[in-house]
């Protein structure tokens, strides 16, 4: 590649060799790199690629996940259950040619997926590391997984929200039904049921610790479920 000029706009001839005194002015219009193709053969093509920032991207034009471990072995399946993390409870895993790679979450906006890194390394996963969806693709061989990348993403996107169920009844609870309860929440369910829940979790483990004072205060049969399909009025979340 030969450099023919230099200019801000259009390229100016750049000075010729014994011309040296015209390099002053030259440099005043060096501000912008224009770089022309001036022949090549039949059968190489040149592609063109648009670099779009990321707050420019559509919602799921590009994805980031979080690859937590690489190992040789498959993991037992309650093996991440000892880390106090929320988001290990959605951890996948993804088959290698080498091994596995158990990712979490995925992040339409990098920093989010870099705050949960550094979770991770609290946590002492030190090789836990950022990659987009194509660094993703490259890295897996199941198919199906490949799919899913380039279709919607079916991994979460943040940690669910969940609450304390008290009761559900068809009709009006008693005065001292909620006695020593504080913020309780009405739902009324699409089967004729009324669902009195206490709290909001960002969590699971976040809700089951308080699950525990909750019984302590009286309530054996409360327990821990889903948020979001209360506010639908249905109770799919549970078993």
């Amino acid at each position: 590649m030969i450099a023919r000029g230099v200019g801000e706009i259009a390229a100016a001839p750049a000075p010729a060799p014994g011309y040296e005194s015209l390099q002053k002015d030259a440099n005043a219009l060096m501000r912008r790199a224009e770089v022309r193709v001036l022949g090549t053969g039949e059968d190489r093509e040149i592609p063109e690629e648009i670099s779009i920032p990321g707050y420019l991207r559509g919602p799921y034009a590009l994805r980031y996940f979080v690859i937590v471990i690489r190992v040789d072995e498959s993991l037992p399946p309650d093996y991440f259950s000892r880390f106090s993390m929320d988001e290990l409870r959605y951890v996948r895993e993804l088959k290698m040619k080498d091994g596995y790679i158990y990712t979490l979450g995925s992040y339409a906006e990098k920093p989010r997926a870099i705050r949960t890194l550094g979770e991770l390394f609290r946590l002492g996963f030190a090789e836990a590391v950022v990659v987009d969806q194509h660094e993703l693709e490259e890295m897996v061989l199941d198919a199906l997984v490949h799919e899913s990348l380039l279709g919607r993403p079916t991994m979460i996107t943040e940690i669910p929200w969940y609450t304390i169920q008290i009761y559900a009844l068809k009709n009006t609870p008693h005065e001292n039904a909620f006695r020593g309860l504080d913020n309780i929440m009405v739902f009324h369910g699409n089967d004729g049921f009324t669902r009195y829940t206490t709290g909001k979790y960002q969590g699971y483990l976040k809700a089951r610790e308080a699950l525990e004072m909750i019984h302590k205060k009286g309530y054996p049969e409360a327990f821990v479920r889903l948020l979001e399909p209360l506010y639908r009025g249905r109770n799919d979340d549970l078993p």
